[in-house]
């Protein structure tokens, strides 16, 4: 059952990603928009005198609005920087307590003991709490999309979750409540 999911969402991603032109124009033109964008920051930030200008912290953003671009629909400039901040600290986060051996041996833990006793239950709440901080970010992104789709026009998707929200309504409007896009 796992690997049916697996494989239809794997299929699923696969086609939209295509039809946003993943090794096509379509890519590239928003790759380009973002390093035009890139290059007026540095500029800006040149005209404002800063002596000295992180590179790396443009860069970032930059990448970081082409993936959110596809993902979510839109990229991470000067109003919703904060929301590039903090999805970057939750992945430092991440990436750091994945990198912790005594997290790492809580999770090889298949029987759960190690999550109970003193010495580990609190590196395992910090994990359990970092990931429902995530998906309570992420599910309000999406909840926040939802409410921007109108589902009785019949539009081609902008990004990944408008995609999978439209097919989502589909299946359900058709009566398949047993779908596997939940």
């Amino acid at each position: 059952m796992k690997s049916d999911i697996w494989r239809e969402h794997r299929r699923f991603a696969l086609h939209v990603l295509r039809n946003f032109g993943l090794g096509k124009n379509l890519m590239q033109e928003r790759v380009l928009n973002e390093v035009t964008w890139f290059l007026e920051d540095l500029k800006k930030k040149q005209n404002n005198g800063e002596k000295e200008i992180s590179v790396q912290n443009s860069i970032d953003i930059a990448v970081g609005s082409i993936i959110n671009g596809l993902i979510f629909g839109y990229a991470f400039h000067e109003k919703n920087i904060e929301e590039f901040y903090k999805i970057k600290e939750f992945i430092r986060q991440f990436i750091r307590l994945g990198g912790d051996p005594i997290f790492r041996a809580i999770s090889e833990d298949r029987k759960g003991i190690l999550r109970r006793l003193p010495f580990f239950k609190g590196k395992f709440q910090k994990a359990v709490d970092l990931g429902n901080s995530m998906k309570e970010f992420f599910f309000g992104q999406i909840n926040e999309r939802r409410s921007k789709i109108n589902f009785s026009e019949d539009s081609e998707p902008t990004d990944y979750v408008e995609s999978y929200l439209r097919h989502q309504h589909k299946l359900e409007s058709g009566g398949d409540k047993d779908h596997m896009y939940s």
